[in-house]
């Protein structure tokens, strides 16, 4: 499987219901080079906030079992600057419990800036 998610052109991180980053592909990690993702919550590794992000998109997946979408505007690594499309994604159990959320991230900035 990490060879499938490491094939991709998007970032892929997994998170578990803490928010702790339990995988990250090498897309993902050259987006945040500054920082050794797996094992620190995201809001710290992405966000470098202490908590936990207000309207936090991957807890609201893990509540509602839902999609969600939407962009940030990163500010720092080699991608500052740059504004990257995020989806979050439940992974249910065979119970259909909701276990961790999948993070995708994708660079969405115009070289040309049209």
């Amino acid at each position: 499987m990490e060879a499938i998610f490491d094939s991709m052109s998007d970032g892929v991180t997994i998170l578990d219901s803490n928010m702790t980053i339990v995988f990250a592909n090498k897309v993902q990690k050259k987006m945040f080079p500054e920082v050794n993702l797996i094992g620190d919550h995201c809001f710290f590794a992405y966000y470098r906030k202490n908590k936990i992000c207000r309207d936090c998109p991957a807890l609201k997946t893990m509540q509602s079992q839902e999609i969600l979408r939407g962009e940030i505007l990163v500010s720092t690594g080699d991608y500052k600057g740059r504004y990257l499309e995020w989806t979050t994604s439940p992974i249910k159990n065979p119970f259909g419990k909701v276990e961790e959320i999948i993070l995708l991230m994708r660079d969405v900035h115009d070289p040309e800036g049209k």
